[in-house]
């Protein structure tokens, strides 16, 4: 970090550079998930309107998830912090958020609450391209309540992470 810092790249550019770098790796991750779950399992994905959502969704949802744990990462002030304050803070946001189980089974309180988790609203992007989506509307216009919401949880998250990553700045 040092070194990167001692020649003309700042330390904003370093992170949105790795915040970059893990969006592209998180869109090819769900886009394998997808290929996979279409060979295997029969997934309904090769149709141009489909295609269109689901790359929609893993696009913002890869955002999202990568703001995030920039953001965690410069909030904390150890690796080993990281690693006990991330683990635990994903288990609690995957479990709430419906990536475990569906949020319809939940208590309503917690389905409520659900809301503040952006895995939430991505579970919710996604079920609306592959299971809700109806012919007579547009997949892409359909989700775009959620990629608003999901969008505007990115940049908070990247902002949070660019004003806490300060701290590096070589004086």
């Amino acid at each position: 970090l040092e070194r990167l810092l001692s020649g003309k790249m700042t330390i904003h550019h370093i992170l949105l550079a790795h915040w970059a770098f893990y969006v592209l790796l998180g869109v090819c991750q769900i886009g394998l998930m997808f290929v996979f779950a279409s060979i295997v399992f029969g997934l309904d994905l090769w149709h141009a309107e489909t295609i269109a959502g689901a790359a929609v969704m893993a696009f913002v949802s890869s955002m999202a998830s990568a703001a995030f744990i920039m953001m965690i990462a410069t909030l904390c002030h150890s690796r080993k912090q990281l690693e006990g304050l991330s683990s635990i803070i994903i288990l609690i946001m995957s479990a709430m958020g419906g990536s475990m189980m569906p949020r319809f089974i939940m208590p309503d309180f917690v389905v409520k609450l659900s809301s503040v988790a952006f895995n939430s609203w991505s579970m919710d992007g996604f079920l609306k391209v592959f299971w809700y989506n109806t012919p007579d509307t547009s997949i892409v216009l359909s989700v775009l309540p959620e990629v608003a919401v999901i969008l505007t949880m990115a940049a908070v998250f990247l902002a949070v992470a660019l004003t806490t990553a300060r701290k590096w700045a070589l004086g």
